[in-house]
């Protein structure tokens, strides 16, 4: 079960995140996102952290999540958080005709 969590908690671990991303992807990193219930402003104890993790070139979102989990554990378990990540090229997300791309973008939080 995900614990409850403040909005401070939120920024912290987004904060924390974003160095993380920023030394793993450097250059490639365009934008981090944060999407789904945490974005709207619906989040419950359930819910998990949704990222998309915006980059240039092409995306192999498999290896990605790989790097993301081996870069990214500590955090989940310093925050005790449930961390989803949606690692995405700059150019696939603006095909809005995917529901989840058209979501990120209308309803997404840069972090």
């Amino acid at each position: 079960m995900v614990n409850s969590r403040s909005k401070g908690e939120i920024k912290a671990l987004t904060s924390d995140l974003k160095k993380v991303l920023k030394e793993l992807y450097g250059d490639r990193l365009v934008e981090i996102i944060l999407y789904g219930s945490f974005a709207r402003g619906e989040a419950n104890a359930d819910s998990d952290i949704d990222i998309a993790i915006v980059l240039k070139g092409s995306v192999d979102k498999f290896q990605e999540l790989d790097r993301l989990h081996e870069e990214t554990y500590h955090l989940a378990l310093k925050y005790g958080e449930l961390i989803s990540f949606y690692p995405i090229s700059q150019e696939d997300l603006k095909d809005t005709e995917w529901p989840l791309h058209y979501y990120i973008q209308k309803d997404g939080v840069k972090v």
